[in-house]
C-alpha cells in the first residue's frame, strides 16, 4: 500500500515521491520533494540550509542558490497555503504545518505528530545557529574524537593552525556532535572574520547571542550577565586578528558564566589561563617510499577529498586510474592542506589531472628546500593565485574590490563597487555569478535574498591584492 502524509488539501505519496493536492499532481520536481519531506519530518522545527542542500543533493557539492530555486518550486506547488514553508533567516527553513500519516491508505498506526508549539520561534532560537556541513567532512574522525575528549574536561578548547587547513569545519562538526543534553541554551558559531578591530568584538557576539544590548551597558558586561545562568557551547571563529580582545572576554565569561564552553579557531593560541589546544593537523598524504595503487590510495584522505571533490566538480570526466599517482602527487604537493585541495579539485572542470601537477611543479615550483612550516601557507596561496589567475580580467578587479567589504553583502553591493569597471551592469552581474561557479565567492541566502562573502584565506589574498594595486585602492 501507498504511504501518505496528509497536510490540509495536500497528500504527499512517499513511495512515488509526488504530491498531491485536491487529489490532482501538483507537478513538483524529486529534489522539492525532497525537501519537503525533510522539513515534514522535523515539523516546527529547524532545517539548515545546509541539511536541505544533502538532502536534496546526496553526495553533491551545489551552488546554494539551488536551493532557494527548489524552495520557490516548493510554495508555487502549495499555492495559496505557501506559508507553511517559513524562511528562518540565515539558517534556514521549517515546515509550519500539521502533517500526520494517512492510516486507512496506509494501513498505519497514526504517527504520533503535534502541531508547532506557539513558542516555536523561542524554541528555535533556542537550538542556536551553528549550521550543518556544507560537504562531508573527510579524514577528520581522529581529530573530532580528540575534541570531545578535551570538551569533557575543559571550558575552552582552541583549534591551531595555518590558514586553510580546515579549523572551521572541524570547530563546527564538533559543536554539532556536542551533547544537546550538556547545552541546553544551544550551540553557537560568532564568526570573527569580518570584524575590523576589537572594540567590535562585545557587540557582534552579543547580537549572535540575542543578548539584547543597553545604551549605558558595556556590551561585554551584557554578555557577562546574559550568560551567567545559561549553559551551552559558543565557537568562536577566526580569532588569530583579534586576539587580546578575544582573550578578554573569554577570561570574563569562563570566570564569571560557570554554565558556558568555549571552542575557538585561531591561527595561533589565545594563551587563557585552563585553555586545550589542538593542532588540527593536515589531511594525510603517502610518502614517497610507500607503494601506492587505485584501493590503497584512497586509504589517505587528503586523496579521498581529492577524488570526491574532482567527481563533484567534473562528473562528465571520469578519473583514469592510470591518474592516482598524478593525484597523490597533487596531494604531497599541497601538503594535505584541505582549502588547496578543493580548489585544485576544482580545476578539473577544465584541466586535467596531469595538467594540474604540472603546474603545480613547474609554475611554482613549492620547492622541498623550503621549510616544512612556511609549505602549507605557501600550497594554499599558489592554488589561491592560480584559481586568481583564471579569471578574466573583468572578474579579477572585481574580486579585488570584493575583497574590501567586512562581511557578507549583496548583489547591488558587488554592482556598486564594480560601477566603474563595465557600463554593462549585465556584464558585472555575470562576472559576480563567475566568481561564486568558480569557489571565489559563497553564495547563501538571507531573509529570502542572495548574499556573498569569501573563505578567510580567499579574502586575505584578494585584500593584499588591493593593497598592492594602489590605482584601485584609491577608487575604493
Amino acid at each position: 500500500m501507498d504511504h501518505n502524509i496528509v497536510f490540509g488539501r495536500f497528500r504527499l505519496r512517499i513511495r512515488q515521491r509526488e504530491l498531491l493536492a485536491d487529489n490532482l499532481p501538483t507537478g513538483l520536481g524529486p529534489r522539492g520533494i525532497e525537501i519537503l519531506l525533510a522539513l515534514i519530518e522535523r515539523q516546527g522545527g529547524l532545517v539548515t540550509k545546509s541539511e536541505l542542500l544533502l538532502r536534496a543533493w546526496p553526495g553533491q557539492i551545489v551552488d546554494e542558490h539551488n536551493l532557494p530555486v527548489q524552495v520557490s518550486a516548493l510554495r508555487k506547488a502549495l499555492g495559496q497555503d505557501h506559508g507553511l514553508i517559513r524562511t528562518v533567516a540565515r539558517r534556514g527553513y521549517r515546515f509550519v504545518g500539521h502533517a500526520e500519516f494517512d492510516s486507512a491508505a496506509a494501513g498505519l498506526p497514526d504517527a504520533p505528530s503535534a502541531p508547532p508549539s506557539e513558542h516555536a520561534e523561542d524554541l528555535i532560537s533556542a537550538t542556536g545557529n551553528v549550521p550543518a556541513p556544507r560537504g562531508a567532512l573527510i579524514g577528520r574522525e581522529t581529530a573530532l574524537a580528540e575534541i570531545a575528549r578535551k570538551l569533557a574536561d575543559s571550558r575552552l578548547i582552541t583549534l591551531a593552525g595555518p590558514g586553510g587547513i580546515g579549523k572551521t569545519s572541524i570547530a563546527v562538526a564538533a559543536a554539532r556532535n556536542g551533547a544537546a543534553a550538556d547545552f541546553p541554551d544551544g550551540i553557537w558559531l560568532c564568526e570573527l572574520a569580518a570584524l575590523a578591530t576589537g572594540d567590535d568584538l562585545p557587540a557582534a557576539v552579543a547580537r549572535t547571542l540575542d543578548i539584547a544590548l543597553a545604551p549605558d551597558l558595556p556590551a561585554k558586561r551584557a554578555i557577562r550577565d546574559a550568560l551567567q545562568s545559561r549553559r551551552m557551547l559558543i565557537v568562536l571563529d577566526h580569532c588569530e586578528h583579534l586576539i587580546a580582545p578575544v582573550l578578554d572576554l573569554a577570561e570574563t565569561i569562563l570566570a564569571d558564566c560557570p554554565g558556558i564552553a568555549l571552542l575557538a579557531t585561531s591561527r595561533e593560541p589565545l594563551h587563557v589561563a585552563g585553555e586545550r589546544v589542538f593542532i588540527v593537523p593536515p589531511l594525510t598524504v603517502p610518502d614517497r617510499a610507500t607503494r601506492i595503487d587505485p584501493v590503497t590510495a584512497r586509504d589517505y584522505s587528503a586523496v579521498a577529498l581529492f577524488l570526491e571533490r574532482a567527481a563533484a566538480a567534473a562528473p562528465f570526466r571520469p578519473l583514469r586510474l592510470q591518474d592516482t599517482p598524478v593525484i597523490v602527487d597533487i596531494c604531497r604537493q599541497l601538503e594535505g592542506i584541505p582549502l588547496a585541495i578543493e580548489l585544485a579539485a576544482a580545476r578539473m572542470q577544465v584541466f586535467s589531472a596531469p595538467q594540474i601537477a604540472e603546474w603545480l611543479s613547474d609554475r611554482f615550483g613549492l620547492p622541498t628546500s623550503a621549510s616544512r612550516t612556511a609549505l602549507p601557507q605557501r600550497a594554499l596561496e599558489a592554488m589561491i593565485g592560480w584559481s586568481h589567475d583564471l579569471l578574466s580580467p573583468l572578474e579579477r578587479r572585481l574580486f579585488t574590490r570584493l575583497g574590501s567589504f567586512a562581511g557578507s553583502f549583496e548583489l547591488a553591493a558587488a554592482l556598486a563597487a564594480g560601477a566603474d569597471l563595465s557600463p554593462n551592469e549585465w556584464a558585472l552581474m555575470d562576472a559576480v555569478k563567475a566568481l561564486a561557479r568558480k569557489s571565489m565567492l559563497i553564495a547563501t541566502e538571507e531573509h529570502g535574498r542572495i548574499r556573498y562573502g569569501m573563505y578567510a584565506s580567499i579574502q586575505a589574498f584578494a585584500r593584499a591584492g588591493l593593497t598592492a594595486d594602489t590605482g584601485e585602492g584609491a577608487e575604493c
